[in-house]
């Protein structure tokens, strides 16, 4: 009975070999090496093994051996420039301060931005695979884990990220730490998708199924309607009845928005921001901490930077200039505001003017040029002011997803 069944293992072992040599075959070791680190952007909180941070450290380590094994490989001028950026906000800190936490995690989140874009040019030059089919599959990913959590159990697969922040009058985080964080994720996973031209309008479903049912987020629910008005102003021709049917959808979609959420999502925190803000929009910024917080550090950067003439302040500094602004608002200043005030500034673009003055919106026109590049001047509007708006809310810069679009357009507009 040994001999049959020693042949039984040996076939067994031999369509094992061939099966995993079929595997490696397919994914040689660029394209290995592409999918592996396409899949630390789309999941950008697993942290299985770090629990230090938010989001986790595997698409910058992995990004960053990228630029250590192929430093010398071509890139778009593009890509150099982020690296420019990175290394004047470096000196520019130096020069005005000590070397302390806040510096490092901010300078760290410019090298991010780079180095992520760095490693998507050069490892999609060398493998040359179309990802459209892939990130609409990890779209499909993040809403299979967002329903199982809304219908079934909330705590599904929480265990994979650092933290899942919620409450009974939000939405589900999915795979992200807070809800938010999820439905800014969907926003970026729609973005490539209308970059790629790829399934737009399921991916769109997609995302305002994510936005108002699942993740329930009102910052990204006031995102999308201005991205749609966005989109429709771009799209705008005055003889052409597809501008005014694309007119007529989203005005149809601003109904439709406040009929799910006024019929599905009663008692939900989305809406009862939105019944303030249509009842009382002349107190909506002070009548709600979180929404006051999230207003400041967008609006106090800005302020700032057009009070100090458009010039850089460095890393440090911004906690006493919000409260400085706050003081001379005090109407429209809330306590939490006030309670959880820092030098870390919750808002991508905010952060990007108060470290780098007026050059801090390079970085849009950066992805502007790119954009125009791949889609033409009439989309490339709108996909830049989309990825403006996302970047505005409370998300790090240091988020994968925003450097890898840099990479990815750098690419396309030079190799598709």
């Amino acid at each position: 009975m040994a001999i049959p069944y020693m042949h039984n293992n040996y076939i067994y072992g031999c369509r094992f070999q061939l099966a995993f040599g079929g595997v490696m075959f397919f994914l040689n070791k660029n394209n290995l090496r592409l999918y592996l680190f396409v899949f630390f952007i789309s999941f950008p909180c697993l942290t299985m093994f770090t629990r230090i941070v938010d989001t986790s450290l595997y698409s910058l380590v992995f990004s960053t051996i990228i630029f250590v094994l192929f430093f010398l490989e071509k890139v778009s001028l593009s890509i150099y420039l982020l690296f420019g950026i990175f290394l004047f906000l470096l000196l520019l800190g130096l020069s005005l301060g000590g070397v302390d936490f806040l510096f490092v995690r901010t300078v760290m989140g410019y090298f991010s931005v780079f180095v992520i874009a760095f490693a998507s040019y050069v490892l999609l030059k060398k493998s040359r695979i179309n990802l459209s089919k892939f990130f609409f599959y990890v779209s499909l990913v993040w809403v299979f884990v967002g329903i199982t959590q809304t219908l079934f159990y909330d705590g599904f697969l929480n265990f994979l990220v650092v933290r899942s922040t919620t409450s009974e009058t939000r939405g589900v985080t999915s795979l992200a730490p807070e809800p938010t964080y999820y439905a800014t994720v969907a926003c970026f996973l729609f973005l490539i998708a209308f970059i790629n031209s790829y399934k737009v309008k399921e991916s769109l479903i997609v995302l305002i199924a994510t936005v108002l049912l699942l993740a329930q987020s009102s910052t990204v629910a006031l995102i999308l309607l201005a991205s749609g008005g966005l989109y429709s102003a771009t799209q705008f021709k005055f003889y052409s009845i597809k501008s005014y049917l694309i007119l007529s959808f989203t005005v149809l979609s601003v109904v439709v928005f406040y009929f799910i959420i006024n019929s599905f999502l009663d008692g939900s925190r989305l809406n009862f921001l939105m019944n303030k803000l249509l009842s009382n929009p002349e107190i909506f910024i002070a009548m709600d901490g979180s929404v006051n917080t999230r207003f400041w550090h967008l609006f106090a950067p800005y302020m700032s930077m057009y009070e100090n003439y458009f010039l850089p302040q460095g890393v440090a500094g911004f906690e006493q200039v919000l409260l400085d602004i706050l003081d001379r608002f005090p109407e429209y200043a809330h306590q939490y505001t006030y309670d959880y005030i820092g030098n870390k500034i919750q808002s991508g673009s905010g952060q990007l003017v108060y470290n780098l003055g007026l050059f801090g919106l390079v970085y849009f026109l950066i992805f502007f040029n790119l954009s125009k590049k791949v889609l033409g001047l009439r989309k490339s509007v709108f996909v830049t002011g989309f990825t403006f708006l996302i970047m505005s809310t409370a998300v790090s810069i240091a988020i994968p997803l925003f450097g890898f679009l840099f990479g990815y357009l750098a690419y396309k507009s030079n190799y598709e």
